[in-house]
């Protein structure tokens, strides 16, 4: 076994007919190392782009704008955050959004009862782009969307009847989109630039064979 994150073509693997060595590569990964990077995926890259370049734009708005959209309940998962170093400095940034607005739109998604307190805590939406939230939900339900067809594939590899992984209540799924701002060290300047996460199932990326940022 291998400890390189495999690049998957996705649609090739969910075919009739997929090459038995290609699921193999995928099982291998699955069992050693747990992850890995799907390309041919099918969600538009307009999506994607649309998403970071979105996001981006509120990561570079000045600090006192982006500190007027942290959670007003201090909740470390909405909206905008920080961490400063030791020394005061900006060491990470990141926005988050959640799922849902709130329970009763998770209610309505068919969230069990037992989630509903996950969602008390409300997103928040800037005012400078507020086309945000709907793009941002388009991007969670293809995130989503994606890994459910990954839940398939690894129950035909496993040789799993079908929904033996769980596909009917819906996930618990957060996006969050975090900076790393440059670092002056001495003698060098580190530069650590954006680092995109998604909190169930990894971050969608072009749909090509170059590593996925």
């Amino acid at each position: 076994m291998s400890d390189t994150i495999p690049v998957i073509d996705f649609q090739a693997a969910l075919a009739e007919d997929a090459p038995a060595d290609l699921l193999r590569r995928i099982r291998d990964a699955a069992e050693s190392i747990g992850l890995i990077q799907v390309v041919n995926h099918g969600v538009p890259l307009e999506l994607i782009e649309d998403f970071e370049r979105r996001i981006g734009r509120i990561l570079r708005l000045p600090h006192a704008e982006k500190a007027s959209l942290a959670s007003p309940t201090g909740h470390p998962y909405r909206g905008w955050r920080q961490w400063p170093d030791d020394f005061g400095r900006l060491e990470l940034e990141r926005y988050s959004i959640a799922q849902f607005d709130n329970p009763a739109d998770a209610t309505a998604a068919g969230v069990g009862r037992r989630w509903l307190g996950l969602y008390e805590d409300a997103n928040v939406w800037p005012s400078q782009d507020r086309d945000l939230r709907e793009v941002a939900f388009a991007y969670t339900d293809a995130a989503v969307g994606l890994a459910r067809r990954a839940l398939g594939l690894y129950e035909r590899i496993l040789g799993l009847p079908a929904s033996s992984f769980p596909h009917d209540e819906p996930p618990l799924h957060q996006l969050r989109r975090q900076r790393l701002p440059d670092l002056d060290l001495p003698g060098h300047r580190l530069r650590r630039g954006q680092a995109p996460a998604a909190g169930t199932h990894g971050h969608l990326g072009r749909d090509d064979p170059a590593p996925e940022r």
